[in-house]
Parts: structure tokens; sequence; C-alpha cells
């Protein structure tokens, strides 16, 4: 249990004595903080947030300029993927630093092994206070998600205005809720997480947000769509997205950016509460997305769980650490999964990260000489249905079983050239048949961790040879690691 002001101050008195041991001084001296001041860590995510919707855009015009102000006071990190494009995978990625085939909750459905432990579980253990604030009921405990948290907030003041049993916590009740946890413990370390359900459908900001799109967003005006009789079916609205008398996309996407300006003002709320009690310049605040959302790319649209497309994987990343680390208003282009949230946090906290976990601590990336061209990178669909891997500018997407969210003609295979190909619009899999074969090499089979650096010897330069990796390896070639959880 971590300390409160008194009891540490009464503490650190008494290490100073002779009666106590030296080991039991040094746990005090831990617990209580003696000597330095507090640490603080807080990890906001957004539902359903694209990276494109995050800073100024081509029209050079922004919908996040709370988001942009934390953008300046940190790093943000440009080339970002998400474990798995949907919300409960996504998440438990980010809270044990595994990927979804590994920790084994891949959906939304079933819940975390308390096998795993979790970012919360080895902070507490720590002295160091943890909560939550979820804001959807997907993210519910019984989920496993709250294992290692003091107080989980998963009230829920709004029924979800198209899906029967699905209720949410609006973005001023979760800043509320985050912020009565903050005063609590602001003289204390602690961890807590934050999660928006906005701009996750359906897109209903309140009206004072859509004055800057009105016309578009309230009138037909674009291209009319179908209304679907499920959530996944290529060319239509999802069920669950159906807004009364509005048919055509671009609605619909000046609705999705609407949302994103609405949940960045109750961010800033929150944010604007650590500056006033002085906590924002100390602490680290990592603020990304559990996944992206299809707005139309690939005919499939205001949907998100059943692709890895980079419309669905790709997600905004900002990390502002503590004043003293100095690393105001960088951007980095270095290759970065969600997993490196866990981490991330706990090196923060100096606290080791356990076990064999896919991710790595991003503050290590801040002084780097160079950025590692071989990392690889995994991210799924729901319940694994659609596979990826990254590496460098290339991308490979596999399916595996009969398709369930995607259509039955669905490729096995496709293969993407990123940075000629952002779209990915050019399936480069039947004229690339050696490239497909290597990077088949590089998918989960099984439990074990695909390594994020240091490709074998052989894959490196066949991939050298094929045009696609440059310059010397990073790192040397790792091992098999056992098929088990990082230990409790």
């Amino acid at each position: 249990m971590a300390l409160t002001d008194g009891r540490a101050s009464h503490y650190c008195h008494l290490v100073g004595r002779r009666e106590l041991t030296l080991g039991l001084a040094a746990v005090l001296l831990v617990a209580a903080g003696c000597g330095s001041p507090p640490r603080q860590a807080i990890l906001i995510t957004i539902d359903a947030l694209r990276d494109d919707h995050v800073g100024v855009r081509p029209a050079g015009d922004s919908l996040t300029p709370e988001l942009d102000r934390l953008r300046a006071d940190g790093v943000r990190f440009s080339d970002v993927i998400t474990s798995a494009t949907t919300t409960m995978a996504s998440h438990a990625s980010m809270l044990t630093g595994l990927r979804p085939y590994r920790h084994g909750l891949t959906g939304n459905d079933g819940a975390l092994d308390p096998r795993f432990v979790t970012l919360a579980g080895m902070l507490r253990t720590r002295g160091v206070r943890t909560g939550a604030v979820v804001s959807s009921f997907v993210l519910r405990s019984q989920g496993g998600l709250g294992a290692g948290f003091e107080t989980y907030d998963e009230s829920f003041d709004l029924q979800e205005q198209t899906r029967v049993g699905q209720r949410v916590k609006t973005p001023a009740a979760t800043t509320r809720a985050a912020l009565d946890f903050v005063q609590r413990h602001r003289r204390e370390s602690f961890f807590l997480w934050v999660h928006y359900f906005p701009p996750h459908g359906p897109y209903t900001p309140p009206p004072e947000y859509l004055h800057e799109h009105g016309k578009v967003a309230m009138a037909s005006t674009s291209q009319p769509l179908a209304i679907s009789a499920g959530n996944y079916e290529r060319g239509k609205v999802p069920k669950y997205q159906e807004l009364n008398g509005i048919a055509d996309a671009d609605a619909y996407r000046a609705r999705y950016a609407a949302h994103v300006r609405y949940v960045d003002h109750h961010v800033g709320q929150l944010l604007a509460g650590l500056r006033e009690w002085g906590l924002y310049e100390r602490a680290l605040v990592i603020a990304t997305s559990d996944h992206g959302e299809s707005l139309g790319e690939h005919d499939w649209y205001f949907c998100h769980g059943n692709l890895v497309y980079q419309e669905q994987a790709r997600v905004p990343l900002l990390v502002k650490w503590a004043r003293s680390q100095s690393a105001s208003g960088r951007s980095s282009i270095a290759p970065v999964e969600l997993v490196d949230v866990m981490p991330t946090v706990l090196g923060f906290f100096g606290v080791p990260v356990p076990g064999d976990p896919d991710g790595r601590d991003l503050a290590a990336l801040l002084d780097a000489p160079r950025i590692t061209p071989d990392r690889v990178r995994i991210t799924q669909s729901t319940d694994g249905e659609l596979t990826a891997v990254v590496l460098g500018p290339v991308k490979l997407i596999e399916r595996r079983g009969p398709a369930r969210l995607v259509e039955g003609t669905y490729p096995q295979r496709q293969l993407f050239r990123l940075d000629r190909d952002a779209g990915e619009l050019r399936d480069l899999a039947p004229t690339e048949p050696a490239l497909v074969g290597t990077l088949v090499g590089l998918l989960p089979r099984c439990r074990q961790p695909v390594r994020q650096q240091g490709l074998a010897g052989e894959t490196r330069e066949q991939l050298r040879t094929l045009g696609y990796l440059d310059g010397p390896s990073a790192g040397e070639p790792c091992g098999d690691a056992p098929d088990a959880p990082p230990p409790r």
C-alpha cells in the first residue's frame, strides 16, 4: 500500500534509526519516496481516434488544440500501429506489454487470464497508487483489465444511442472522475488510466461542435449510403452507426471530426487540472488510441475491428515525459507499437520489466543515434482473422481460416509497400513471391514472442537483396523464449 504524506514522513524518520534492518529500511524508502518527489503517470486512451485527425491537417486547421499543446511539450511518434484493431484486445496489450496472440484476449469477448500480471499490478506491489476510469461497457472489470487497480471506475451515465445494453460514460463524467482520483492522490506516486469513448461511433457530438461542419453534417451533399443489417458489410453504414435522417458519407465524416473536437476539449480539461495542481510538468503523460476507424477507405465505412489496413491499424501517440528529461516539441519516426506503453511507464517509475514482453521503453529512443530499421511489428483484427506483419516499409496481411468479418473473396495474403502506397491500394503479393515467403516466416504461429529487433541473418540478407532493408542490423538474433506469462 502506498504511504500518505504523514506516514511517509514518519517512515523517512524511522529509517535512520538503528532499530530498522537495512533491508526493511530500503523497502520503506522506496515505498515512501524519501528524498524525492512522487512520480505520477497518466495514460489517456481515446477510443477509435485516427492518427490523421490529430494535429495540423493538410487544410491548415486542427481538430485537437489540446492534444497539440501536449505534443508541443513532449514527443509525437508518427509511425505507430496498434497491436489489435479492437478495443479490449488493444488495451490488454497496452497493459501487459504482450500482443494478443500471447495474452490470449483477441477480441471484445472473454477475459484476460489472471496469470498475466498487468502494468497496474506491477506498480501497485511497489507502493504506487493505481486507478482507472473507463468509459465503455466493453472495458468493464469482469474482462480482467481491472486487475491491479485499487480503484476502477466503470460507472456509466449514458445509454448508447443505437446499441441496446451498451452503456458509456460521457467525456465530462470521465474527466470529473479522473480529476477526483488525481486530487486524492496528488501528493503520492500514482498511475492513472483514463479512457474516453468518443470519437467511437455513433457520432453524436453536442451541436456546438458541429458548427464548423454544419452544412455537411446535417444535409445530404455527397455519396448516399445504404444501412447494413449488421455491423460489417462493405459499402454500407453499420447498423449501430445509423443516425436518423443522415445517409451520405461526408455527413458521417464531418460528425466524426466534430466528435474528435468534442473529446479533445475534455482531454484539455483533464490536463488543465494537472497544471492547476502543479503536477503536469513532472508527470509522464501518454495520449494514444486503441485503434483507428475506416471512413470509406477500401469501401468500408465507419467501422473497425475487421481490418488491419492503416486506417484502422495506425494510431496517434504523444508522450510527455517529466521536464527533467527535456524532450519537448520533438517528433520521432521510429517504428512503434502499443505494446511499448507498459515498458515505457515502468521505466518512468524505475521498475524493471518482467518476463519477455513484446514492447520496449520509448525513452530509449530519445537519444538514439539512428532509427532501427528492422523492428518487426504485428497487428491483428478481431480474433486474429487478419494478421499483419510490418517491417520497415513493407506490410504483409494474412487471412487465417474462413472469412467472418470480411467477405469470402478476401485474399489470403496481400503485400504493400507503405512508403510508396500509403493507401494500400496496390497488392504486390502476386509479383513478389520471395518477399511474401520471407514475411510469412515472421508471422506468429504460437504464443512465443516475435522478436522486435535483430532478424535472423539469412532473413536480413534476403530482405536486403530484395531492396527492402538497408544498413547493418542494430541487434543480434535472439533465440526462442518459453511460452509463459511474465511472473507476478
